[in-house]
């Protein structure tokens, strides 16, 4: 929570800053990738909650966009939620192999999926581990949670490597 006053301290000095964090969380719950947290969701037993600590980062070509970053590095009483998570392998290609594959075909194609974590869904039983506090004013803080993959989890990149490799496969047997 000391984060989150800080947090809010900083945005509140930045009027700009304030307004495009503000919109970057509305945009979040908008299109379903976080949503507020009903109060008789609040209590879940010992151990099934983790909350998040956030800040906003501006990208140098667009000052005026906010891409809010979730720490799940983030230490509590000795524990991060990173550090009870596991890696996965790496299942992306390796350069060179891929490179060399990419000249065999007169017109190659590539595709990069749009917010490709936001993408993929997280179970129903796992999002309370990724909540978050988040008030536009000095009202108290709301509890608001992900329900899809959030870009720093340890887990992330191999979650949504296996689920891509994997609709690949499904696809290509459709056919």
């Amino acid at each position: 929570m000391k984060r989150f006053i800080s947090l809010r301290k900083r945005i509140s000095a930045d009027d700009e800053l304030r307004s495009s964090y503000a919109k970057a969380i509305s945009e979040l719950i908008h299109l379903g990738i976080a949503r507020k947290v009903e109060q008789k969701e609040l209590r879940l037993p010992a151990g099934r909650i983790w909350y998040l600590p956030h800040h906003g980062v501006r990208h140098p070509a667009r000052p005026n966009k906010v891409r809010i970053v979730f720490d799940a590095s983030s230490v509590c009483e000795g524990v991060s939620l990173n550090s009870c998570l596991r890696k996965g392998p790496d299942l992306l290609n390796d350069l060179i192999p891929l490179l060399i594959q990419f000249r065999r075909f007169a017109v190659p194609v590539i595709a990069d999926v749009e917010r490709m974590f936001h993408q993929v869904q997280v179970p129903l039983h796992d999002q309370s581990f990724l909540r978050f506090p988040w008030t536009e004013g000095d009202e108290a803080p709301q509890t608001f949670q992900m329900t899809r993959q959030v870009f720093g989890l340890r887990s992330g990149p191999a979650s949504c490597q296996y689920l891509t490799l994997f609709l690949y496969v499904v696809l290509l047997n459709r056919e």
